[in-house]
């Protein structure tokens, strides 16, 4: 017979019913704070905190909105920095690449500056802000040629010196490598993906470390995109690994020389790609990271809290930065930090606990364990299922397993077919910086389970009849004819299934199957991989009883001697 196919579309019975709502927290100490702070805020300013993609805070003071374009200084190296960083991503440049090949005059210790050094501050070269950044007599391949002519302060890699120089050179090696002109490669690589509309920097020779004009609800999307590890609502825009190598202390121990740290009592404060390490944890993980700017833009983000935030300002930065201390240690008093919680481990079919089979779909409850809004999986270039969703992944006996949707009380996942022969595993789930201790889960060759229309594991299942309809008490099955029957934990395949592809052909499940229809056991047409979904889930053709009562049958299958639980109807007539 031919297969039947899902009609629906091929998520739905993934995904769970409902997503989780988000935090509210009392604020009016902060709003306290804030007020008073507007006499030295200038004309005013805006405050907005998001966490797990959810604002939670956003108060305007004096004259500032959401899209009010102020200039933010340093704040631009973070984003300049993610230009760079796409570019690594996508093979055309590493960060432990010299430079020589890029200017081929270049001689000496010079050509030996490495593109993490430029974008560290540790290239060995000047700190001050050169005359030639930003002005419109220069292009950016004129002014990079004249901070490379000026004489090094030392040499490269042994000191940690704060300031534009090395970055204005660092984006003209970007154009170099990415074969445009780098204001291109910025909408292309992070404008366009992220939806900016106030961003914007001079065309011909733009001040990549120090000259963007930005607003907070730009900078915000930014920074969605980073505490979700590179992807903006579904989109990826930098790997996971990209931000990771941003956050992480890419000073190697240079000697600090300058630094706007120093009159700040905290000298010691490292530097990632593009941002500062604010708060560094004992165990030397990064807590809390930021960029801000010379005028008062604030952005950071809490690694800890999953929580980001934007204050958006023109102030003598002397001023203002007392208060922003206080809304930061008020904020981290009112939000607790995030506890990555797993609960219960289920399968995704079911919902209820127990065994694992190799290649089972996993519903795993939680919390603090992904955005407060639900994000579903967006297949990979390579058409994949991907290791992250919404800045969650699960590792599986240390290796990162397929998600298919992640919420702040529920993921799923695809476990991995490796695990056959296992006696158990090992699962972690890892979010907003955090990650869970172990838990272990034993594993069997087969776990059955059914899904149901209502994604509760319990009702009429999500079937298709013969036709190709939905099966429902209102549209039975007539007696007689084959439904197809969707479920989770049948095992391996025959030819093996590759875990987080999807099933594009009919391979047969290695586990004998029959199915329970009422009282009468079946042989089915199909059982195998259910084309268009992911590898793991289970599509079973099977044909009703001509003796079949009319009405809401109970259906079970049994995979390798295990039955599936009860519970699950099939509608007929």
């Amino acid at each position: 017979m031919k297969q039947l196919h899902l009609k629906i579309r091929p998520l739905l019975l993934l995904i769970p019913a409902a997503a989780a709502s988000g935090q509210s927290y009392d604020f009016s100490e902060l709003d306290r704070i804030l007020s008073s702070a507007v006499p030295g805020g200038g004309t005013g300013f805006s405050v907005t905190i998001a966490q797990s993609n959810r604002t939670i805070y956003q108060k305007t003071f004096g004259l500032y909105g959401a899209n009010t374009a102020v200039p933010i200084a340093s704040a631009s190296k973070w984003l300049s920095a993610a230009v760079t960083m796409a570019l690594v991503d996508e093979g055309k440049l590493t960060l432990d690449q010299e430079i020589g090949p890029y200017f081929p005059s270049l001689t000496g210790s010079k050509a030996r500056i490495t593109v993490r050094q430029l974008w560290s501050h540790t290239s060995g070269m000047s700190a001050g802000d050169a005359v030639c950044q930003g002005r419109a007599d220069f292009t950016l391949a004129q002014c990079a040629a004249q901070l490379l002519s000026l004489p090094l302060l030392a040499e490269p890699g042994t000191v940690f010196a704060y300031g534009g120089n090395s970055m204005h050179v660092g984006a003209r090696v970007a154009e170099i490598a990415g074969g445009k002109p780098w204001i291109e490669l910025w909408r292309e690589k992070i404008a366009q993906p992220l939806g900016l509309t106030c961003t914007r920097w001079d065309e011909d020779n733009p001040w990549v470390s120090g000259g963007g004009v930005s607003c907070s609800g730009d900078y915000m999307r930014f920074l969605e995109m980073i505490a979700n590890r590179g992807v903006f609502r579904g989109r990826r825009v930098l790997s996971a690994h990209a931000v990771e190598t941003m956050q992480q202390d890419q000073t190697r121990g240079a000697r600090i020389v300058e630094s706007p740290y120093d009159g700040a009592g905290r000298p010691e404060t490292r530097y990632g790609i593009g941002q500062w390490l604010e708060v560094v944890e004992a165990n030397g993980k990064p807590a809390q990271v930021g960029s801000q700017g010379a005028f008062g833009f604030s952005p950071w983000v809490d690694l800890k809290r999953n929580l980001y935030g934007v204050v958006s300002i023109v102030s003598q930065l002397r001023a203002w930065q007392p208060y922003n201390v206080q809304m930061r240690e008020t904020v981290a008093r009112i939000v607790p930090e995030a506890q990555v919680t797993p609960l219960s481990v289920t399968n995704a079919a079911s919902f209820r606990s127990g065994a694992v089979a190799p290649g089972g779909l996993l519903a795993i409850f939680g919390r603090a364990i992904g955005p407060a809004t639900l994000q579903e999986a967006l297949l990979t270039t390579a058409g994949r299922f991907p290791e992250e969703v919404g800045g969650t992944r699960v590792w599986i006996d240390g290796r990162p397993a397929p998600l298919l949707y992640a919420s702040a009380t529920q993921v799923g996942i695809a476990a991995p077919y490796s695990t056959a022969g296992a006696a158990s595993l090992q699962l972690e789930i890892e979010f907003g910086g955090s990650r869970t201790l172990p838990i272990i889960v034993p594993v069997q060759a087969t776990a059955p389970a059914l899904f149901t229309a209502n994604r509760s594991g319990t009702g009429n299942a999500a079937a298709l009849n013969q036709d190709n309809t939905v099966n429902s008490p209102e549209n039975p099955a007539p007696r007689g004819s084959i439904v197809a029957l969707f479920g989770a934990g049948g095992g391996g395949t025959s030819p093996p299934s590759s875990d987080g592809s999807v099933a594009a052909d009919a391979r047969l499940l290695a586990a004998p199957v029959r199915v329970r229809i009422g009282n009468v056991l079946i042989e089915p047409e199909y059982a195998g991989a259910a084309p268009g979904l992911i590898s793991g889930a289970v599509q079973i053709n099977v044909r009703i009883p001509a003796t079949t009562p009319p009405g809401a049958t109970p259906v079970t299958w049994i995979a390798g001697g295990v039955e599936s639980p009860a519970g699950v109807t099939l509608s007929v007539r």
